[in-house]
């Protein structure tokens, strides 16, 4: 699949792009490949980092945050990840030179692997997207279908002791400087839906719910700019919904079970 992330970007109607791939000590010979495919463009425009031990995700995405430092604006586009020929055109015409502006966000388009689209998913709501997906579900964004300013990320540290609610955590960080994204309801990226990622084997697990309880704290504590008693009855709520979802978990394995 990264073939298919690496594609579109080569065939992008803005042309001035760098592809940096990390290798995240994989053995599935994806060096070889992409070496043997884009021999033309190998150091010239795609690069290949490779490294070694394997690490998670947050862990691989600091990685990569180290490639940006001579860079103006960066997207993390993983694996199962691509982006419509006119992404990179549309999202930086819309960030422009406007300073309170750190990231372009679109739709994304969930297909399955043959490329048949699946459903669409929007992001941003009326610019209460922190508020909204404190309570219910993503709506800040993900790294793989948005555009960022490199300055806004430079020397940022990614919090690697937070997964299952990695994306929203990570596009945070324009909330946390006080910027803004631009939320596009038009789809521009597609997400490749298979059975072989955390998120997809840990959805609606345990897990997943322990790592949205550790995102709220995380809001609470670095993004919120409330008082003391109004940080305290955030946490509260936090607490009694972690102890709620867990209880239905609980329910759902539990009548899952029964009808087997």
């Amino acid at each position: 699949m990264i073939l298919n992330a690496i594609d579109s970007i080569v065939v992008q109607s803005y042309k001035k792009w760098k592809v940096t791939v990390i290798d995240n000590n994989s053995s599935d010979n994806t060096i070889e490949t992409i070496s043997k495919k884009y021999r033309k463009l190998i150091n010239k425009k795609i690069f290949i980092k490779k490294f070694k031990p394997f690490v998670s995700q947050p862990a691989n995405w600091n990685r990569s945050l180290e490639q940006i430092s001579t860079e103006k604006y960066f997207m993390l586009l993983c694996s199962d990840d691509y982006i419509h020929k006119n992404f990179l055109e549309i999202g930086l015409k819309k960030l422009g030179d406007k300073k309170n502006l750190c990231g372009y966000c679109s739709a994304v388009f969930y297909v399955d692997q043959n490329k048949n689209i699946i459903k669409k998913r929007n992001y941003g709501f009326y610019g209460l997207e922190v508020l909204a997906s404190f309570f219910y579900r993503n709506y800040i964004g993900i790294p793989s279908s948005s555009i960022f300013r490199a300055d806004d990320y430079k020397k940022y540290k990614y919090p690697i002791n937070i997964n299952y609610a990695g994306d929203m955590i990570f596009s945070l960080r324009p909330y946390k400087k006080k910027k803004k994204i631009i939320y596009d309801k038009t789809p521009l990226s597609y997400f490749t839906v298979h059975g072989n990622t955390h998120s997809s084997n840990d959805f609606g697990s345990w897990k997943m719910i322990v790592g949205k309880y550790k995102f709220r704290i995380y809001v609470v504590k670095k993004i919120f700019n409330c008082s003391k008693f109004s940080e305290n009855i955030f946490l509260i709520i936090s607490r009694y919904m972690l102890f709620a979802e867990l209880y239905f978990f609980k329910l759902y394995r539990f009548f899952k079970c029964l009808k087997k």
